[in-house]
């Protein structure tokens, strides 16, 4: 029963973050929000991590966990920047 509940909870939190972007974005720049969003949800994760003790600065792993933060930045620069381009 706890994971269908911690899902609907992420679900709550993403759609609260995605209407608070989407309503803050008419006076900011793309890029500012995506800053802000990745900086806020560092601050949310990494007492977490530093918690379970997590090594944060361990990205020589085959495949490299470097690689999927670098992923996830872009794909969130793309996901607040595109919408908002003139095609």
């Amino acid at each position: 029963m706890r994971g269908p509940l911690l899902m609907l909870a992420a679900t709550a939190v993403l759609t609260c973050m995605h209407a608070t972007v989407r309503h803050v974005s008419d006076g900011m720049h793309s890029f500012e929000i995506v800053f802000f969003r990745n900086l806020f949800g560092l601050v949310a994760i990494l007492p977490l991590a530093l918690r379970a003790g997590i090594d944060l600065a361990h990205f020589d792993v085959a495949g490299g966990r470097g690689h999927d933060d670098i992923v996830g930045v872009v794909l969130g620069v793309c996901h607040f920047c595109l919408p908002s381009a003139a095609l």
